[in-house]
């Protein structure tokens, strides 16, 4: 007869310590945000990216960082990057509002923008009288500079309001 100690014990106590320590890197010690990091694609594409929230099944990045907002899916992120996600806090990132003055002039402009196609159509077509042809060239001609005026306003804005 062995009279050894019995292993099932000891076996269960690091079976508990181990849950414990996973329940603890995966749900306490949350990393804060924005974390910098390669992300990785479950194809294996590379890109480094500045994490600013995670939601449900959707992750929040900048690429590059400081950039564009972007949405990814978790489920296609690599493996080693799910499991990251997992001690990530939920946590949707917010968009500053776009001031009045900005989003004013960029509505003008897409209405612009859209009437500048036709005109470029209407061009291009060869169907207009000359007289007509010539006029809507320079309106258009115009309409361009008035677009392009729009545009300088808004990043003259921005610079004095330093946004």
């Amino acid at each position: 007869m062995d009279q050894g100690r019995p292993v099932a014990p000891i076996v269960l106590v690091i079976l508990l310590c181990a849950c414990g320590g996973l329940f603890y890197y995966l749900r306490v010690g949350k990393d804060d945000y924005p974390v910098m990091r390669t992300i990785r694609s479950s194809e294996g594409k590379k890109l480094n990216a500045e994490l600013n929230g995670k939601f449900n099944d959707t992750i929040y990045f900048k690429s590059p960082p400081g950039g564009k907002q972007f949405e990814y899916p978790i489920s296609k992120l690599s493996l080693k990057d799910r499991i990251l996600t997992m001690r990530l806090r939920e946590k949707v990132p917010v968009t500053p509002k776009e001031d009045n003055y900005i989003s004013n002039r960029r509505k003008v402009i897409a209405e612009l923008k859209t009437k500048a196609s036709v005109w470029l159509r209407e061009i291009s077509s060869n169907t207009l009288p000359d007289l007509l042809q010539k006029r809507r060239e320079e309106e258009y001609n115009e309409l361009l500079e008035e677009i392009r005026k729009l545009e300088v306003a808004i990043e003259t804005y921005k610079w004095r309001n330093r946004q």
